[in-house]
């Protein structure tokens, strides 16, 4: 059964399309909307159902329900093995016309003949039969590169729909692919694909779903259907599966809108867009403007993600005593007599303990917390990894060896803390391990990164609260799948059903976990690292399969175990620079790179003094505080041209105000009657100023909007005039959901020659702090 599912999809920045568009998409009864239903099909995956009359008949269908765009699996007709020019062969040339024939764009995928290459290649074709863009399939493992030639480009391309982008095949299996087609502003990906050496249903749908939701896209994948009943994969009995349908369209949350299930058939989904597409008010050519998008409302590419675009090959690796070790994972404190019990009669050779959140004070985090973790190291013998220790920076993960020696510190990411990429690696005596702490397992660079370097099982310390434990419980899987290693994740078991302890294998499966509602049960489970993972190589492109899913003996593809090997050989490095550097920005975002670039002009304002109206009372203990906690802001904190970065920073130079009486120092005025705060700058001298640029902290989740920012100009110092003023949203930043974001505001105001500046930060209704950083003034001493 088809599903017809509407649902909102809010466009994206676009620029105007490259090429002329005929205006046929259906209108919404919302004059400010129109419809678009996209159609993705799922054939029989038979010489029979991959021909033109086929092809044919599934568009006429697909228009028939009402679809303003028809997505085809890969190599739809089967051709020779040469391929055809693309778009001036005579199949691509039919399919155009059809196309043209029932006004109806379509996304096509055929084998390419061109530079005494051939390529896999998809295309999309408009109404009236023009090429909105082509792509080649850039990623193939060994088996794919012996068979055809591999594109050199990751393009995005505009449409009446939004800028769109293709994957083919394998493509999907390497999350650098999507994560460049974010960047680049993507807001619909199309995956053409068609069944691999064996079926495995569940990493085809878990990574659909995590792939949408790293970087918050829309995926249409088309792929092909078998005869029922369906039957997985199983060697023993000659089978390499049936193909397994599941057509679908999946939204930014990871969830399926519409899906053709296990059998043949078309699934249709309805996207509204706003029918006027707001250009960026920053534009930033073919890149996704950072101000308007992404991660929930911001694109956080929180890490030097440089090394994402170099080339490597296997990590070199230290001589192990051992390559088998038992793993136990904790959900509860150090000193629980359950955990003592547990680890007196099973020996372990790694406990990872969850993110505690110990906001205490330094001294009592080295005096009476950390011993514990010592304790237990050396009276069990064993490595221990704790997480949630608050240290210089926002949350710590701290390492211990057998000996209780402390042998690395890392700091949690994913809020705008952490040391680069240093220190998410360590050796023990058995493997090569990896940590990330709790959001950074939102981030797949994170993962990927300490795969890069060699990682062979990853450790999550983790508070996950988000709504849907679930969605966790897949992003966990995926991250294991793409990096080819263990994945080992403690965190409260007292939340939904889905979040608990938990250890799964490099497939994405878990082969441990702890009971709901039970933090003192140990989580253990024996690894033998020195298995690889499984990989097929197809002996035949096309195996003809029974109806039972039956190959012969002779056709069965080859099983090696080097699939972190082949994971190496088939990245691309050299397409993915644009995530260290598109067109001379960097894309992660920290608050030492912002993306917002600021005027070239001087700052007059660098080392000035100031005064603050009323005097910034925060006194700390927010659990999330990413600012300092208590200890004077410094008179030139806020003109001496450090940027703060939370934790990160020896400078750390926030000016915070709350309005939460029990977090503020006792001052002479109600916190819960702020509405307004001033710095009042003196510039020592009349200056000629053409401008103004403020850096302010906003996080949502924590309740710390942007403030509303307006700048008054003084000669004397009493009378202030306004010059300008802003906000958030005219400054294009559009609040996220939870995500912290530290960023400039700009302020542009006619020449003025004045001594004083005063800047007023408005408080939100709905905010609790207020945290200013830096302040610059443009313009030239006199």
């Amino acid at each position: 059964m088809q599903k017809n599912i509407c649902i909102y999809f809010i466009l994206m920045n676009l620029s105007i399309p490259t090429c002329s568009f005929a205006n046929d998409v259906s209108k919404s009864p919302d004059s400010s909307f129109i419809l678009i239903r996209i159609a993705t099909v799922a054939p029989f995956f038979s010489q029979d159902a991959r021909t033109f009359t086929a092809v044919e008949q599934l568009v006429s269908e697909a228009k028939a329900m009402g679809a303003d765009i028809v997505v085809l699996p890969q190599e739809c007709i089967l051709m020779t093995e040469q391929g055809e020019a693309i778009p001036e062969g005579p199949i691509a040339q039919k399919i155009i016309a059809l196309a043209r024939q029932h006004k109806i764009y379509i996304i096509a995928n055929l084998r390419e003949s061109a530079e005494d290459q051939i390529y896999i290649t998809s295309f999309m074709i408009s109404t009236d039969g023009a090429i909105v863009g082509k792509y080649r399939k850039t990623h193939g493992y060994s088996w794919e590169r012996k068979q055809h030639a591999l594109g050199d480009d990751l393009p995005v391309f505009n449409s009446p729909f939004g800028r769109v982008a293709f994957m083919i095949g394998s493509d999907m299996h390497f999350p650098e692919v999507a994560m460049v087609y974010a960047w680049k502003g993507a807001g619909i990906v199309f995956w053409s694909t068609k069944p691999e050496p064996v079926r495995d249903l569940w990493s085809y749908e878990v990574r659909l779903r995590v792939r949408a939701m790293d970087e918050l896209i829309y995926i249409v994948a088309a792929d092909y259907a078998g005869q029922p009943p369906y039957y997985t994969h199983n060697g023993e009995k000659q089978r390499i599966g049936k193909p397994l349908g599941r057509s679908c369209v999946v939204s930014p949350a990871g969830e399926f809108l519409a899906d053709t299930s296990f059998a043949p058939g078309i699934a249709l989904a309805t996207f509204q867009l706003p029918k006027k597409r707001e250009q960026p008010r920053f534009k930033r050519s073919m890149t996704r403007p950072l101000n308007k998008i992404a991660r929930d409302g911001c694109y956080l590419r929180q890490v030097d993600a440089v090394i994402l675009g170099q080339e490597f090959g296997l990590a070199e690796m230290p001589v192990f005593k051992k390559r088998s070790a038992c793993i136990t994972l904790f959900p509860g404190q150090p000193d629980n007599k359950s955990l003592h019990a547990f680890l007196q009669t099973n020996a372990t050779d790694l406990l990872l303990l969850p993110e505690y959140s110990w906001v205490l004070g330094k001294d009592e985090i080295e005096k009476e917390k950390l011993p514990k973790l010592v304790r237990l190291a050396v009276t069990y013998n064993t490595y221990v990894v704790a997480a949630g220790i608050k240290g210089e920076f926002s949350s710590m993960a701290y390492v211990y060896d057998r000996q209780g020696k402390l042998i690395q510190r890392y700091a949690q990411k994913a809020f705008g803390g952490g040391n680069g990429n240093e220190n998410m690696i360590f050796d023990t005596d058995f493997a090569r391990v990896g940590i990330i702490i709790c959001g950074d397992a939102k981030f797949p660079e994170f993962s990927r990164i300490a795969f890069l370097k060699g990682a062979e099982i990853l450790l999550c310390p983790a508070q996950f609260d988000t709504p849907s434990g679930l969605q966790n419980h897949r992003m966990q899987s995926v991250r294991a799948i793409d990096n080819c290693c263990f994945m080992a994740l403690v965190q409260p078991c007292t939340m939904d059903p889905w979040q608990r302890a938990g250890l799964c294998d490099p497939y994405g499966i878990f082969i441990a976990q702890g009971d709901y509602n039970a933090s003192g049960l140990p989580v253990s489970r024996e690894i033998d690292f020195s298995k690889g993972a499984a990989f097929y190589s197809p002996k035949s492109e096309n195996m003809e399969i029974d109806k039972d899913g039956r190959v012969k003996q002779e056709n069965l593809p080859d099983i090696t175990f080097n699939l972190r090997q082949e994971i190496f050989q088939a990245r691309r490095p050299m397409l993915y620079n644009c995530l260290a550097n598109p067109e001379g920005e960097l894309p992660m975002y920290t608050a030492q790179k912002s993306p917002r670039q600021l005027p070239p002009a001087k700052n007059i304002a660098l080392g000035k003094k100031y005064i603050f109206d009323p005097e910034p009372n925060f006194s700390g203990g927010l659990e999330y505080a990413f600012f300092q906690r208590p200890e004077p802001v410094l008179k030139t904190s806020l003109t001496d041209g450090h940027l703060a970065t939370g934790l990160i920073s020896k400078y750390r130079g926030w000016a915070v105000w709350t309005k939460i009486k029990n977090l503020a120092k006792n001052e002479f005025y109600d916190p819960e009657a702020l509405q307004e705060v001033s710095v009042i700058i003196d510039l020592e001298k009349k200056i000629t100023a053409s401008g103004a640029a403020v850096h302010l902290y906003s996080s949502p989740n924590q309740e710390i909007m942007f403030p509303g920012v307006e700048v008054f100009a003084s000669i004397d110092g009493k009378i202030f005039v306004s010059v300008t003023n802003t906000t958030a949203a005219e400054q294009g930043y559009l609040e996220p959901s939870s995500w912290p974001r530290m960023d400039w505001f700009t302020l542009d105001f006619k020449k003025i020659k004045t001594q004083y500046f005063r800047f007023v930060f408005h408080i939100p209704d709905n905010s609790k702090y207020v945290a200013v950083d830096e302040i610059n003034i443009f313009g030239e001493a006199d």
